[in-house]
Parts: C-alpha cells; structure tokens; sequence
C-alpha cells in the first residue's frame, strides 16, 4: 500500500507539472499533494538507489553470480594491514600475533603439496587464536578493513588450502582451540574445540569405558589420520578408512559453531540427532574449506567400539575380481568397518617395507576390519566373507586368531604413506616427489577407472601405487616424479580427473579442491553450479577475505593463476 501511495504521488506530481511550466496556479491542498508526493518519490527513489547500488555488486536480480559480471576485487593496502593489526592488539592478546620468520614459512606450506608457494605467497602475519570470541574480534577487524584471512588448522591438506594469493594476507591459526567440552556417553556424541585432532579425541574416548554401553568404549569413526583437526576435517568433508560405514564428515557432524566473515558467531543446529529446523547450515560448512567461514567448536556423533574384532586379508588375480567381492559384500547386507585394497605395485612397496612383518604376493589385496558383539556374529560374519571371497576366486585369504595378529596383518594398510614415501626414496632416489590424487567413482566403474588411469600413468613413463577405500569407490593413486617430471606428472592427474568425471565420477573424494582443483570443478559440476556457489559466498563474505581464490573464483581479474603451475 505504502510503495503504490508513491507511485500515485509521482504519477500526480507529473500530471500537475504542466501547471507550473504555464504558471498555473494550483490550489494550496494541491500543491501540499505535489510536495508530499514529490517527498516520498525523492525518499522512495533514494531508496532504490541505495538498494540497488547495494545488490549490482552480488546478486544483479539473478540467483547466480558469473566471475564476468564480477570487478576486479581490491583488498586492503600494507598500511591498512598494519593499521589493522595495531586495532587488533587491543582485542586480543598481543602474543598471539607474530611474524617470526620459522613462523610464516610453516604456515605457508607443509612439505606435502607439488607446488610450493612463492615469497610472494606468504602471510604477513600469523594470529593465534584461543577462543571463538578471538576469531570473532579478529574477523571483525580483518573485515573492516578487507584482509584476506586464511584458516589454519593442523596443516595436514593437500590442495595448497592455506597457500596466501593476496598480498597483505593473514593467516588465523586456531590449533590452539584444542579442548574437548563435553562427552555425552548416553546421547553417543562429543562437544568440541576446532583444534582437536582426530587422534586427541579418540585417545581420550579409549581411556573412558562407558558403564551405558555396559564397559565398552567409544570412538569417532571418521579416521582421517592422527593429526587432523576436527576443524579440517569438517572444512573438506574428509571420511578417511572406515568411510563406507561411518561416511564422510557430513554425515557425523551434528552442530557446528562458525565465525562469519564479519565476525557474527553462527550455531547451525542444537545436539538431537534428528532436526528439521531451518536451512541445513551444518551441511554448508561442510566442505566448504573455510570459504564461507571459520569452524571454531562442532559437536560429533561417536561410535560404540564392539568388544570383538578381527582383520581379514583378501588377494585376488585382478581388480574385477575384488571389486566384484567388494559389491556382493554390500549386496548381501555386510557391513564391515573398513575395506581398503593396495594394488600390485603398493604391494610391492609392502614386501620391501620394513614396517611390515609379513611376505605378500604382488596381486590387489583387500584388507579389512570386521567387529561384532560376540564371537558368534564375528565368526558368521567372516564365514560370510570367505564365502564370497571364494565365489571371486580369490587366490588367498586370512583372518587374524588374536590382537597381535589383527595389527600385523592390518599393518601394510595402516602405514601405506610411509611405506610409499620409503620405497619412493629406495627406487627413485632422494629426489623424488609423491603426487597423492584422490578420485571416486560409483563402485561398478572402478575396475574400468583403476584399468585406464593406470594406462595413463604408464604412458607418460610415470610410475604409481594405489590405496583405496575400496568399500567407498575412493582412489588415491600416487605418482611419483621426479622434480623435472611436474608438468608431466600435472597433465597425467588432470587427464585421470576428466576420466573420473567420465565415469560419472568426483575429482576428489575427501581431499578437498583448494586451488589445485579449482580449474576442473566446473567440468565436474557445470558453470550453474559454480556460480550458485560464488552468490553463496559472496552473500556470506561480500569483501571475498575468508581464503580467498579456494574452491571457486571470485575475481574476473585475478593476479594469479590460479592452477598447478605454481605461476601465481
């Protein structure tokens, strides 16, 4: 009603404008209509003007934002940084802000990326932060005066997340946040600091028998590796051995606590397991690489150990074969903790380990883990298995009889990483660099997958070994190369990306896109998709500072190229 008054002024205050233009003179009441009409249309024009100036920037009255339509993106200068970092001592503790040189080096690369970053590339300035409200001061300040801000967490990711690519860059290092607040024994979940790691939180879980699930112990079932932090994890959606039955992070995070990109603290949901409340705010972080804001607390779902547990060990002629035992396992309603599979040439590295007790043959071999409540259940399960297992024509198959047992045999699996990086060394020489891809496809494209990307690894004279969490269709076929090797080894990993997404598969499963992989996400995707994402993160970072140019881009002119190259 009000916006049509002011319409119907305007229109009146047009019509009457002619009595003027011929000094006609109207009457007192009309010219009290013209003049109020002439006031609205001013305030309501102001209005719009304001508003739209307001939206061209993000939205253009479209649900999607295209890097075109965007303007070259300007953060703040050195001066503004160091006039932000003299605010930002009153606020929090002026320790935890620093520039010492061994600092900024570990905190601008951790040794596990192909490229590394440039001098250019390095923060100015790392802050610790020891509570919510200290990301929430500092976000606020690095908002106002637009510094880019990059999260930091344990540092264990893989695709360049924390490299900085604008100058007069932070980085916010909440490691420090490492408190676990609560354990809810009877609800199975755990309350905590974005600075827990995942082996923190389970050592402290194993040390606590439950009297409510009658003295056995609890875990978190997403394991992602020892020094991941919760935080991380949730940032790349991570999942890790055990994915096929506990999921990626999405699916274990109950709550989480965010710092926005101005310094609003935000709780996604409050702890019952099942809610309908709102937009699914939990599952936005997820993945979201610390883009769209900081994760300072989450709350966790937690498993109940079962008191009986056994490790199996499969080996087959070929990966149709354990690929096949894999999908009757699922078909047949088997539900086991975790089914990884090495190949025949990570096989090899195992027999040349010295971490490994045990001789294999050179064949794909699964390895598994399967627990129970009892004996009974355990012991049908693994008849079920070898059953199955034998329908493939598998060549061997063996379960551990006792704990001992159980670790040895799950040993070539638990320690791959270092028995590639040892073997890598051993027939490479020191020289050698490990690429550790990360693709997934729907388990009945695996075979064709592993066959034709291992045929582009051979054809360009490069040589690989594979682990995978089989029972979740996730690859991590890794390349080694020798430094003058990277442009080769680059294109290799980008062909065996477009075959994954022929395959109607995932550039990565759990590693994340960060800038490594953000040139090929809109093949996987679509543009539509991506530019959702870009009004997504411009809705909720409008200054584009929350670690800037990872996952999508956010400026038609970037002064970086943003790919493998390492040209930034």
């Amino acid at each position: 009603m009000f916006i049509n008054n002011i319409i119907k002024s305007k229109i009146y205050c047009l019509k009457h404008a002619r009595s003027y233009a011929t000094k006609t003179k109207p009457s007192s009441s009309t010219f009290k209509y013209i003049a109020g009409g002439v006031f609205l249309g001013a305030g309501a024009t102001l209005l719009y003007t304001n508003f739209s100036k307001e939206s061209s920037f993000s939205t253009s009255n479209k649900s999607t934002i295209k890097v075109s339509e965007l303007p070259k993106r300007v953060y703040g200068s050195e001066k503004m940084l160091e006039k932000a970092i003299e605010e930002l001592k009153t606020k929090i503790n002026p320790n935890n802000i620093t520039q010492h040189p061994d600092t900024i080096l570990s905190h601008a690369d951790n040794g596990c990326n192909p490229i590394k970053p440039l001098e250019s590339q390095k923060p100015q300035y790392v802050l610790y932060a020891e509570s919510t409200e200290d990301v929430s001061e500092i976000l606020k300040i690095m908002h106002k005066y637009k510094i880019p801000t990059i999260p930091y967490g344990g540092g264990t990711s893989l695709e360049q997340h924390f490299f900085t690519t604008r100058e007069n860059s932070v980085v916010l290092d909440t490691s420090r946040m490492n408190k676990i607040l609560q354990i809810n024994e009877v609800d199975l979940d755990a309350s905590v600091q974005c600075g827990v790691t995942w082996n923190q939180l389970n050592e402290t879980l194993a040390e606590l028998p439950i009297s409510a699930t009658g003295g056995s112990c609890l875990m978190f079932g997403c394991d992602c590796g020892l020094n991941a932090n919760i935080s991380g994890m949730i940032a790349t959606n991570a999942s890790g051995i055990g994915a096929q039955k506990h999921g990626s992070m999405v699916q274990n995070v109950i709550s989480i606590t965010a710092v926005l990109a101005d310094g609003t603290i935000v709780k996604t949901k409050q702890r019952p397991r099942k809610s309908s409340a709102g937009y699914n705010l939990t599952g936005l972080f997820s993945g979201s690489e610390g883009t769209l804001g900081i994760v300072t607390e989450c709350t966790v779902k937690l498993t109940v150990v079962n008191p009986i547990e056994t490790v199996c060990v499969v080996q087959f002629d070929d990966l149709y074969k354990a690929v096949g035992a894999v999908s009757k396992f699922a078909q047949r309603g088997l539900v086991l903790d975790a089914i990884e599979m090495l190949d025949s040439n990570m096989m090899k590295a195992v027999n040349f380990s010295s971490q490994v007790n045990q001789t294999f043959e050179i064949k794909p071999t699964l390895f598994m883990k399967l627990s129970g409540i009892n004996n009974l259940v355990v012991d049908e399960m693994v008849k079920e298995v070898k059953q199955i297992s034998e329908e493939q024509e598998c060549n061997l198959f063996k379960f551990a009889k006792d704990k001992a047992e159980e670790k040895e045999l799950f040993a070539a699996r638990k320690n791959a990483l270092w028995i590639m990086l040892d073997y890598g060394y051993d027939l490479f020489g020191d020289d050698v660099k490990l690429w550790i891809t990360d693709a997934a496809v729907p388990l009945s494209k695996a075979p064709e997958y592993l066959k034709r990307a291992n045929e582009i690894v051979d054809n360009a004279g490069l040589t690989s070994v594979t682990v995978a969490h089989l029972g979740a269709g996730n690859f991590h076929i890794d390349i080694y190369y020798q430094p003058e090797q990277l442009a080769v080894c680059e294109k290799v990993v980008k062909d065996m990306c477009k075959l994954s997404i022929e395959l109607e598969g995932t550039i990565t499963g759990e590693h994340g896109i960060g800038l490594g992989k953000k040139e090929l996400l809109p093949l996987e995707l679509g543009e539509p998709a991506i530019d959702l994402m870009r009004n997504i993160k411009l809705s909720m970072d409008p200054h584009a500072i929350l670690n800037p140019d990872k996952v999508i881009k956010i400026d038609n002119e970037e002064n970086f190229n943003g790919t493998w190259s390492g040209k930034y």
